[in-house]
């Protein structure tokens, strides 16, 4: 199971939980991103795993590069303390006043799924020193896109 499969299927449930106003069912779904954000054990990753075996992680693992970072953290695992942040407060706390929150979460997961650009993480993640976005080559076939709006 890749990451973007596990992102349109925690998409389309957390719609699915908004439509039907299941609030134990978020409750489970909170939990268990809070879960995989603090143990980094996360459900595509051992899915992997269980498919595949240990060859697929000692491959994932050498290919890696080692640098001398301050925080050995990954994207993945603030994507979904951040969601789980983000949804405990809006549909727990403030569920009447901010209604639309958990909504937009679950749109924006499903469509990352669906296209395989999060575009919150993406753009950052590419963004180089000219100011350049570099998109996929089936969106731009080739070509990268200067973007003069972020320029400061």
């Amino acid at each position: 199971m890749t990451e973007r499969a596990y992102r349109l299927i925690i998409g389309l449930s957390l719609l699915g939980i908004l439509y039907l106003n299941s609030r134990p069912a978020m409750y489970v779904l909170i939990a268990l991103m809070v879960t995989e954000a603090i143990t980094n054990w996360r459900i595509p990753l051992l899915v992997s795993r269980l498919r595949y075996g240990m060859v697929e992680a000692s491959l994932q693992a050498s290919s890696e590069h080692t640098c001398d970072y301050r925080f050995s953290f990954e994207a993945e695992r603030a994507l979904r303390l951040v969601f789980s942040g983000v949804l405990f407060v809006t549909y727990v706390m403030f569920g009447q006043q901010l209604w639309l929150f958990p909504w937009f979460a679950g749109f924006a997961l499903a469509v990352a799924g669906l296209s395989g650009i999060c575009p919150c993480c993406y753009s950052w993640k590419n963004w180089d020193s000219n100011h350049r976005i570099e998109l996929p080559r089936s969106v731009h076939r080739g070509k990268s896109i200067t973007l003069h709006t972020l320029q400061y």
